[in-house]
């Protein structure tokens, strides 16, 4: 070659390199080397004229990342030992490679070792303002240098899918809903129903809940208070719970609230306010809706009743009622606990004159009736004294009055 042209090649070569100093090095550069595999030696690379090249690894077609993190992108490097040869990876917005749409840049030289190897960029795309979700195009290029400045060996690309990671993390916590909850992975459908709403601010974590808990197939496991609270434990507070725990919140279902009453302590409370922080979602809370959940103390009144005198738990829809009655006050404590004891379902029991003054101490007097107080009452009963009276005597006794008063009414 010419000294000449040898001087000129490098002249053109340095307003090159001027002129994308000018524009290329303006923007930030986001990718850093962070490792290099080992060179594998070949003898087929040694040829006249050979030039490195580079290409994207092939583990990395088709890979959706995520802003907000470090992305490792893997490429594959051939080297012919020409230290004057060297590579440049762009990071296009979008799938137009124009210089307003490069957001980041990586200027490498070749290993002097003739041979292959995998070197590894970090991505950093923690800016998320910079990095927002969408389509990225990586574009890898080999040059060298020519009688004419630089030339072109290779150039390939790689598309790079990048998600928000606000989605990202509400879909970790509902694909953990599933698996605490259901006790299975999520399907596809739910997964993306639940994770678009919390993403979209429709939903917060506590509705998600709500959801989850109330949904046909976690009802139709019947699980018992036990095995509800311990489910609640596992998926709110990331925990088994101690038996104490159990025991406390199993009394409070006992007193005729319904499961959403407990939900709502559960995601009020300040351990699930660390876990939906943890997650990067608001925490939201459990609306009552039912009138015994609005009135608990009522509740835990008409609930006694349902145990004691009918010797069962409510049906939900019927603790609404006596409630709703006792909240508006259209009716008085002791009328509300007639109906329960000349109710349709304990008249069918056909109960025994000893029976139903037992029921009567039970539900009125809160104590077992000793042998004299029920041979009083059952001696009057023989002698005509009618079950509407026993009933009056007891409702309208000191102790009965007490009761209705400890309930807040």
């Amino acid at each position: 070659m010419k000294k000449g042209l040898f001087w000129k090649g490098w002249i053109i070569c340095a307003i090159l390199c001027l002129m994308m100093g000018m524009t290329v090095f303006a923007e930030e550069d986001d990718l850093t080397l962070v490792e290099v595999s080992e060179t594998q030696e070949s003898d087929g690379l040694v040829m006249a004229g050979g030039h490195g090249t580079i290409q994207p690894n092939p583990t990395m077609y088709g890979l959706v990342g995520s802003n907000n993190t470090r992305i490792k992108l893997l490429f594959d490097v051939r080297s012919f030992g020409d230290s004057n040869d060297y590579y440049e990876i762009l990071i296009y917005r979008g799938t137009e490679t124009s210089a307003a749409n490069m957001v980041s840049r990586k200027v490498s030289s070749f290993d002097e070792q003739i041979g292959t190897s995998t070197y590894t960029f970090e991505w950093n795309t923690t800016d998320v303002g910079k990095y927002p979700a969408g389509t990225y195009n990586s574009v890898c290029t080999a040059y060298y240098y020519s009688d004419l400045g630089n030339a072109v060996s290779n150039t390939d690309s790689l598309e790079v899918v990048l998600e928000d990671y606000r989605l990202i993390q509400d879909r970790a916590f509902v694909e953990r809903l599933y698996n605490k909850v259901f006790m299975r992975s999520a399907d596809a459908d739910g997964l993306t129903y639940w994770s678009e709403r919390l993403f979209n601010g429709i939903t917060a974590g506590a509705d998600v809940i709500v959801g989850f808990v109330n949904s046909p197939e976690f009802v139709n496991k019947n699980t018992s208070n036990r095995e509800y609270l311990e489910v609640l434990y596992r998926a709110i507070f990331d925990r088994e719970a101690a038996e104490e725990e159990l025991e406390y919140w199993l009394n409070v279902l006992d007193g005729g609230v319904s499961r959403n009453f407990v939900l709502k302590g559960f995601t009020d409370s300040p351990e699930f306010s660390r876990l939906c922080t943890s997650y990067s979602i608001n925490q939201g809370t459990v609306t009552l809706t039912e009138v015994r959940d609005l009135n608990p103390q009522i509740a835990g009144f008409v609930n006694r009743l349902y145990k004691l005198t009918l010797q069962r738990d409510d049906d939900g829809s019927g603790i609404n009622y006596w409630v709703d009655i006792l909240v508006k006050k259209t009716q008085t404590p002791q009328v509300v606990a007639h109906g329960f004891v000349f109710s349709p379902e304990l008249l069918n029991k056909n109960l025994s004159d000893e029976e139903y003054v037992r029921i009567l101490y039970r539900a009125m007097m809160d104590r077992e009736g000793e042998d004299a107080g029920v041979n009083y009452y059952l001696e009057h009963m023989k002698k005509g004294m009618t079950r509407e009276s026993v009933f009056g005597g007891f409702a309208n006794s000191p102790e009965f009055t007490g009761i209705i008063a400890s309930y807040g009414l």
